[in-house]
């Protein structure tokens, strides 16, 4: 079975839809034959994971309430390819509009995994630009699908609601973890000397350095936290989207400079170093379709604290799994990472619950689920 996929940005970019889509291909039987199509700074073709990746220069345009690509030359290949499945990841941009476009008029199975985490806006321009989006293009996309898959039953049930679409054409098919991976973790030493962090208790922030993930108010919290624990260290690893000054002016600010460091992109042993020397990992974000990172922090046996979102209190219960707090309040955050470090047993108790669900979400369980839907939507 040959299956499609189309997606904003693949590999080598790093993000949630990316890394959802990356581990499900790789995964894939050997009977199913899989390619990618997607965009990126230049046309050309290349491989990950032995999976044949397309990708195109297109031009992005802000339409208000985001941006998305458009290509010409992927459109005339779409028209051409005869693929059994075409599976488009990311609701709200144009590769999916075209994969429904094109789905309906070869009549190709179209399977949508819609990510779906537009942030908040106040602006009235944005807001009716959005609702625009929605009601006209975004409805007919989504109606046009075979099968939808949202990652959380939160998102299933605001797609039933916002876009009136049949409870049984949307399956939950929730994020997953390599739990081998993070089973045996690497020695942390160089990441230790590198950053200076011998003897300290390390928070781990894993994620883009942007706005909505809240990264701010985490920098709000570290001066009460480190009155309490003066070997308090924060270690915020990922790609920096136009907002790390912004931040450094913060820590400039809050005389902070000793507490927090900037690891920008670290490769994966590295990262799986900075896991394996973290006492525990923090996602203050404001909106999270899933919340990855949380998954690979319990898969590797660290506690987390976390905001307390819809998506992620699916799978995360208070004093159980995890920490959750108030998202986009610094005084509680504080107080949630000083209850966490001060209570070794609860530390202890997170872990194992925590180490529970991450291998009730491995990747290979996903799979199933993923194989399951193809063979459906096939027949």
């Amino acid at each position: 079975m040959k299956i499609l996929y189309l997606i904003q940005r693949f590999l080598p970019y790093i993000g949630g839809a990316e890394n959802h889509l990356h581990q499900i291909a790789k995964r894939l039987p050997s009977n199913y034959e899989t390619s990618v199509i997607t965009f990126g700074p230049h046309s050309q073709k290349y491989q990950v994971s032995k999976i044949p990746v397309r990708s195109y220069r297109g031009f992005r345009i802000h339409w208000g309430t985001g941006f998305t690509t458009i290509s010409h030359g992927m459109f005339k290949d779409l028209l051409r390819m005869k693929p059994d499945i075409i599976h488009a990841h990311t609701y709200g941009f144009a590769h999916t509009d075209f994969a429904s476009f094109i789905g309906k008029m070869k009549n190709i199975p179209l399977v949508v995994t819609t990510h779906y985490d537009r942030s908040k806006t106040d602006e009235v321009s944005k807001l009716v630009l959005r609702e625009l989006y929605d009601n006209i293009i975004g409805r007919m996309t989504l109606s046009l699908a075979n099968k939808i898959l949202a990652v959380t039953d939160y998102e299933k049930k605001f797609l039933v609601s916002k876009f009136s679409l049949n409870n049984e054409k949307i399956s939950v098919v929730p994020n997953g973890v390599e739990v081998d991976k993070f089973r045996n973790l690497p020695d942390p030493q160089s990441i230790i000397s590198r950053y200076g962090l011998k003897k300290s208790r390390v928070a781990l922030f894993v994620g883009r350095i942007e706005r909505k993930k809240g990264i701010q108010y985490l920098l709000g919290a570290a001066t009460k936290v480190a009155s309490e624990f003066p070997d308090f260290k924060i270690l915020l690893v990922g790609p920096d989207w136009g907002y790390q000054n912004e931040l450094k002016k913060i820590v400039k600010k809050n005389k902070i400079e000793n507490i927090v460091i900037f690891a920008g992109q670290l490769n994966e042993l590295d990262l799986l170093k900075a896991y394996n020397l973290s006492e525990f990992s923090i996602l203050p974000s404001l909106g999270e379709a899933t919340g990855l990172t949380i998954l690979e922090s319990m898969a590797a046996g660290r506690p987390i604290v976390a905001s307390r979102l819809p998506t992620i209190s699916e799978f995360v219960t208070h004093e159980k799994d995890g920490i959750l707090f108030e998202p986009g309040n610094p005084e509680k955050l504080a107080n949630s990472i000083i209850s966490l470090m001060s209570n070794q047993k609860l530390r202890e108790k997170l872990i194992q619950n925590g180490k529970i669900i991450s291998k009730q979400r491995d990747w290979s369980k996903i799979v199933k689920m993923i194989t399951d839907i193809y063979q459906t939507v096939n027949h």
